[in-house]
């Protein structure tokens, strides 16, 4: 974890020290597993994502393993990053990526962001176990799959043992599965997915996501867990990539 993702997991996005070592990474080069730099024109994003896939690929090697994407507060949609990092992550490892957008409480954006039509998705999984592999959808992207929420429901919420076989299909279909978790707020799902995924990485708006909302998200989930976060800037978003005829 870079000096700037471990004052994030300790004091806020809006922390002194996190402003500090904002400061620092800029000077810092990535150690370790090699990743070769963004172009020069990369969106700051993209960049930083770059570093980010490089502590991931660190941590698990060539091993299989289930990546969660979370965040502090409803608002961070961990969907457009997650697939972000998918891409990056399929340049530096074999295998293919399986996302799993795991929020049911809004609306799917798999149409929106990859051209893909929300059903069936995790909704139809979680009811009937069989129906896993009807919902993962291939995108344009090579290598990278996706498994849509499906139908927004405000009654369905995600049981452990229903999802820990959907998290045990989706293990066998891709060497690496990125979840797209809800927000570790009380009283939601994002617990249970959370505890369902090997390690975390955490969406943070910079200077937006209060500090005691990233307290409160990384106690939940065990600090110990999170490999570092995706800094955002207020209201930054990724475009689309490709379009599906």
């Amino acid at each position: 974890m870079s000096a700037v993702e471990r004052d994030i997991i300790a004091g806020g996005a809006g922390s002194r020290a996190a402003r500090r070592a904002r400061r620092r990474a800029r000077r810092e080069q990535p150690a370790g597993v090699p990743v070769p730099p963004a172009p020069a024109s990369a969106h700051p994003l993209e960049r930083q994502l770059e570093r980010v896939a490089a502590e991931v690929v660190r941590a698990i090697g060539s091993s299989r393993a289930v990546i969660g994407v979370t965040s502090a507060r409803e608002q961070d949609d961990p969907l457009p990053h997650a697939l972000a990092l998918a891409r990056v992550l399929r340049r530096h490892r074999d295998g293919d990526v399986l996302v799993i957008e795991a929020s049911l409480r809004r609306p799917s954006r798999s149409r929106e962001l990859l051209g893909v039509l929300p059903r069936p998705g995790l909704v139809d999984a979680l009811r009937k176990p069989g129906a896993f592999a009807r919902a993962v959808h291939a995108t344009d992207e090579p290598g990278i799959a996706i498994v849509p929420s499906g139908a927004r429901t405000e009654r369905l919420f995600i049981g452990a043992a229903a999802f820990g076989l959907v998290i045990e299909h989706a293990r066998a279909h891709a060497p690496l599965v990125i979840v797209a978790s809800p927000p570790l707020d009380e009283g939601g799902d994002g617990d249970l997915v959370s505890r369902a995924c090997d390690q975390l990485l955490l969406v943070v708006e910079r200077d937006a996501t209060p500090r005691d909302a990233i307290g409160e998200a990384v106690a939940r989930a065990g600090r110990e867990r999170f490999l570092g976060a995706i800094m955002i800037a207020r209201g930054g978003r990724l475009r689309r990539r490709g379009r599906r005829g």
